[in-house]
């Protein structure tokens, strides 16, 4: 549950509750002045939080036991819109609006990062420039299924290698691409 508050305040808090027990909210406070998005990390431990601040395009990674936050500004996003975690936990890539170009006729221009989540290192960049992107790893990791609007490419899906960073581009999409996801074995997208 997100809450922002007035104008005069761009401060913006977090919600959390306890489902079993219906006990909360513990309430964390984050220096973004617009939140896009939020997960949690697949152990639980971790909420990361996506947005921006005065300078940028930022990621926040909270631990919910302490309620510390290792903040993440990336100079590269004006905006970062989503974030989504491997399997495993060890990378997250963001997805966000791109602080320099824009891509010829788009509204915005996105990119596509990949990061290393324990120590905050980001791995590569995404040789494409989209607009209304959004990814989805693959069940073993090794994929990240990457949707948008691209210059060269039009509409569709480019599988990312997430170890040699080349893309195969699935095309025949003649409608915009909302999302992406994996079947469980990783052979099939949708």
């Amino acid at each position: 549950h997100i809450i922002k508050k007035p104008a005069q305040t761009p401060e913006v808090y977090l919600k959390l509750w306890d489902t079993d027990s219906q006990r909360g909210p513990t309430i964390l406070k984050s220096d973004l002045i617009v939140l896009l998005s939020a997960t949690f990390a697949p152990d639980g431990k971790t909420l990361a939080c996506v947005g921006a601040d005065n300078q940028g395009g930022v990621v926040q990674l909270w631990d919910v036991v302490t309620q510390k936050v290792e903040l993440l500004r990336t100079s590269s996003f004006r905006a970062v819109k989503a974030i989504v975690f491997s399997g495993d936990g060890k990378k997250f890539a963001i997805v966000g609006h791109s602080a320099g170009d824009r891509l010829a006729g788009a509204v915005n221009s996105e990119h596509v990062e990949l990061w290393e989540a324990m120590p905050l290192k980001r791995i590569a960049v995404a040789a494409v420039k989209l607009s209304r992107a959004n990814a989805s790893f693959s069940s073993d990791m090794k994929t990240l299924a990457i949707t948008g609007e691209t210059v060269d490419a039009g509409r569709s899906v480019l599988l990312w290698d997430t170890v040699s960073h080349r893309t195969v581009k699935l095309r025949g999409h003649e409608n915009r691409i909302n999302c992406v996801g994996f079947s469980p074995d990783g052979k099939t997208i949708a």
